[in-house]
């Protein structure tokens, strides 16, 4: 037990590999022992994988890194998979990004457009480490998942699998809202260049009852990129832009009372 408190103390010191040992020596000294059992336990703490994957939420040029936080890994797999955005703002949820076990599970029945896997450096100091990994440069325009797995089979038992959401699009939306003007207006933008584009269709998508999204007004930009859409009092609602092949929605929703730019 004294060992396992003391392991404990080195490991909340954040020195891990002094705790790793004391701890793997009360387990072998006193294995079946209350103390032994913790010090089981804590190693089993120290040794725990885990990973977390950040990314920017629009692809375009130039390409930012999938950043991936983790430790105990020596690799990590990874699917991009291409989902329907329109179809998800028809379902009920409170974001369409937002998913559930059953479509978890089907976005992993899913073919993949793309499909890889990394080495990690090994953290031997059992510490987190974070590594910056190239994503693909040749995906088509749309709305993605990025899924990440430890294992290259991508099950969901003793593993740890995420999803993250991203788009490909050369677009850009700032939007600004009026306080005391039911309106919503903002500018369509070109990502890469900051030209406005015209032409663009945004249409805005509000929550009803049950978080269902019904379809809102439609605008077009005008020369200057610039739009502007109705929006009644209490109305909450997220926007979608789209110009030629290239579509974009904002990552937050919008009131009409609220002033804001994404």
């Amino acid at each position: 037990r004294a060992l396992h408190d003391w392991a404990s103390v080195l490991q909340q010191e954040g020195d891990l590999v002094a705790a790793h040992q004391l701890a793997e020596r009360g387990k072998n000294a006193f294995p079946n022992s209350v103390g032994g059992r913790r010090c089981h336990n804590l190693l089993l703490q120290i040794e725990a994988k885990s990973s977390q994957i950040q990314i920017e939420r629009v692809w375009n040029q130039p390409l930012s890194k999938i950043q991936v936080r983790y430790r105990n890994l020596t690799k990590v797999f990874f699917r991009i998979v291409p989902e329907s955005y329109e179809a998800r703002l028809k379902s009920v949820r409170y974001r369409p990004e937002q998913l559930d076990e059953n479509e978890r599970q089907a976005l992993l029945a899913k073919q993949p457009v793309r499909q890889w896997s990394v080495d990690l450096p090994p953290t031997g100091d059992y510490q987190e480490r974070t590594e910056e990994i190239a994503p693909p440069a040749d995906l088509k325009p749309g709305f993605y998942f990025l899924i990440a797995s430890h294992e290259p089979g991508f099950g969901l038992q003793n593993n740890l699998v995420s999803f993250t959401d991203f788009w490909v699009s050369d677009l850009a939306l700032v939007v600004r809202t009026h306080h005391g003007e039911a309106k919503l207006e903002g500018f369509v933008l070109n990502a890469i260049s900051g030209e406005p584009l015209a032409g663009a269709q945004v249409q805005a998508w509000y929550r009803a009852r049950n978080d269902v999204r019904q379809a809102g007004p439609t605008a077009k930009t005008d020369s200057n990129g610039l739009f502007t859409l109705p929006a009644a009092a209490n109305q909450v609602g997220l926007l979608v832009a789209r110009h030629q092949e290239q579509m974009l929605s904002t990552a937050n929703d919008y009131a009409a009372s609220q002033a804001d730019l994404r």
